[in-house]
């Protein structure tokens, strides 16, 4: 099924986070997020599990290994960081970090003093320190890169932009998704530079493709406080087309977005195949916080690779697609599931999607470290791409609305993956690892789809509701209540998920207006509640103490 629709009606409303400890004293958080109340027709709600993105090519190739990659690897071992210069805005401090060996090339836009790109930044009012740093294949250059980082945000830096070839850290563990047997794999990390003040070790190696005690160059131990402290934005080129000249591209598109004149049509193309299509509603509503106008197409036998070939030629600000797929393309299921279209990467320049920014909920797409894969090649090797989200592993990313919610408010891109990862870090578990850890933006991560002040301006009229809901804990018992301000009783269902999609709750009562949930059976740990009714949907997340 396909659908045009316009978001801009839907209600919108703003809650509390709520804390409930089990048998004592509840506080409430005031932590705001927007939350949209979702209009579409389909039944909404999670089944036992989400389908995780599979790895599936015509050819049954698979990514390179860490080993693999580093017998490929032939930069020097040696490690330096130097600093070019800082100029100064009223904002955060933002590194630049680019490879040494590029930076000459790309003076027009990087020099401190008279650079585009540096000029652009500070004129949005960050600081920016330009950086330089080799290439190496030093086992530990990615610690020398991470404690850089923490001496710079120790001082107050934000984020980091890294531009060409830097130390990629890796990391190796065992997937584990509802309904699979544990699988291990290894992976580029960026969250390793994003969490500056956890715990990473190395105190196992791979062994007949389980984990065992010893050491390899790879880590696979996170632990403490394992919450994003800074954004990350990878500009990685070299394996998808020459590093100096994409680079030089994309700084132009850039400077000419930021200016006012790279604009592209205001709707977002919401493209998702068949696994997905019950999810539609909600996250295309999620998507909605964002985009008023969204072209959502979902029918099964309708998304293939012929149309979506078609679709992204059509002008659409952002592109968040739904695939199983590989680093170099995306796989759709067609004849009732039964076949599949394939989508090529080497296609994109070919194409030249019209799009600046794409969400790509598609298996290791975001791989920067594999030969034209999909999130370098949407992002450099077209006329318009400014940036790809996706991840560098099996998974994806899940609870969309505490990304978009950010960009709606005008935030940028990297202060909205911040925020989303930071949350997604509250409730780690071997499942939500292996969904969320190979998360990476490929954008310069200081760019905003929303103006900022746009978003103030509209913020009051975001406010405006006729219904309410108040979430009540009983601590004397291990109830919580959940009743609708308004006096009408209506059908109202409630759904109570985990962060891995997993029901642990779910009641649907006609003629009322308030639902009672027991949570004294369940782990502590994050959940989310879904308060649905004919003609709203109330969205919060419980965060269960013992």
């Amino acid at each position: 099924m396909i659908h045009s629709i316009g978001l801009s009606g839907f209600q919108q409303e703003y809650n509390n986070i709520l804390i409930v400890k089990k048998g004592a004293k509840v506080h409430r958080i005031s932590i705001i997020f927007l939350l949209l109340i979702c209009s579409f027709s389909q039944t909404l709600g999670h089944p036992s599990h989400i389908p995780v993105t599979r790895l599936i090519s015509p050819d049954n190739s698979i990514p390179l290994s860490y080993k693999e990659w580093k017998e490929l690897t032939s930069n020097s071992l040696s490690v330096s960081i130097g600093n070019v210069g800082v100029t100064g805005g009223d904002g955060g401090k933002v590194n630049v970090i680019v490879n040494s060996s590029l930076y000459p090339k790309l003076t027009y836009f990087l020099d401190p003093s008279t650079g585009q790109f540096i000029t652009d930044l500070t004129n949005d009012g960050w600081t920016v320190s330009v950086d330089t740093m080799t290439a190496s294949s030093d086992p530990f250059a990615p610690e020398t890169l991470r404690n850089f980082l923490i001496s710079e945000y120790n001082t107050g830096s934000v984020g980091a932009i890294l531009v060409g070839d830097l130390p990629i850290a890796w990391y190796q563990m065992m997937n584990t998704f509802w309904g699979s047997p544990p699988s291990y794999t290894d992976f580029p990390i960026d969250l390793f530079y994003m969490d500056l003040d956890g715990i990473w070790l190395d105190q196992y190696k791979e062994s007949g493709g389980n984990l065992i005690p010893g050491s390899d160059s790879i880590y696979d131990t996170h632990l403490g406080n394992m919450e994003a402290d800074i954004f990350i934005g990878r500009l990685t080129t070299s394996t998808v087309g020459d590093d100096s000249t994409l680079l030089y591209e994309y700084f132009q598109r850039n400077h000419s977005y930021r200016v006012n004149n790279f604009e592209l049509s205001r709707e977002a193309l919401f493209y998702i195949d068949d696994d997905w299509e019950y999810w539609t509603s909600e996250w295309a509503g999620q998507l909605g916080m964002v985009y008023d106008s969204i072209l959502v197409v979902n029918d099964p036998e309708t998304t293939i690779a012929d149309d979506y070939r078609t679709r992204i030629t059509i002008s659409h600000e952002w592109i968040s697609v739904f695939a199983h797929s590989w680093p170099q393309g995306h796989g759709f299921k067609y004849n009732g599931g039964n076949l599949w279209s394939w989508f090529y990467s080497y296609e994109i320049p070919g194409i030249n999607p019209i799009a600046n920014f794409y969400n790509l909920f598609a298996c290791s797409n975001a791989r920067y470290t594999e030969s034209d894969n999909c999130g370098g090649m949407y992002t450099f090797r077209t006329s318009y791409g400014l940036g790809a989200l996706g991840s560098a592993k099996t998974g994806s990313m899940l609870e969309f609305q505490y990304f978009y919610s950010p960009l709606s408010q005008g935030k940028c891109l990297g202060d909205a993956f911040k925020e989303w990862f930071a949350i997604m870090a509250e409730a780690w578990g071997d499942t939500s690892r292996s969904w969320f850890y190979g998360m990476t933006l490929i954008s310069d991560p200081t760019l905003t789809v929303i103006d900022s002040l746009t978003a103030i301006a509209e913020a009051p009229e975001m406010k405006k509701s006729e219904i309410k809901l108040y979430i009540t804990p009983n601590p004397a018992s291990h109830y919580v209540e959940f009743q609708l301000s308004d006096n009408e009783k209506k059908l109202v269902e409630l759904i109570i998920y985990g962060v891995d999609g997993r029901i642990v709750w779910r009641e649907k009562k006609e003629c009322t207006s308030l639902l009672r949930w027991d949570c004294g059976k369940i782990p502590a740990g994050i959940y989310f509640s879904n308060i649905i009714t004919p003609d709203k949907r109330f969205s919060n997340k419980l965060i269960i103490l013992k």
